[in-house]
């Protein structure tokens, strides 16, 4: 019987994701958020019903 692989940390994931940084599954980092300033500009309209200016 084979001993299952130790999982992740989630509150060790979320902590590095909510600083801009992580490590995928396979083991890469990425750096960066995954929502840049104009893309929760156009969400927050979004969620408003507002149509967001073109560009």
């Amino acid at each position: 019987m084979s001993s299952a692989a130790p999982t992740p940390d989630p509150y060790a994931i979320l902590r590095g994701w909510l600083a801009g940084t992580y490590v995928r599954p396979d083991g890469q980092e990425v750096r960066g958020r995954a929502w840049d300033d104009d893309t929760r500009y156009r969400y927050g309209l979004l969620l408003a019903g507002i149509d967001a200016p073109a560009g």
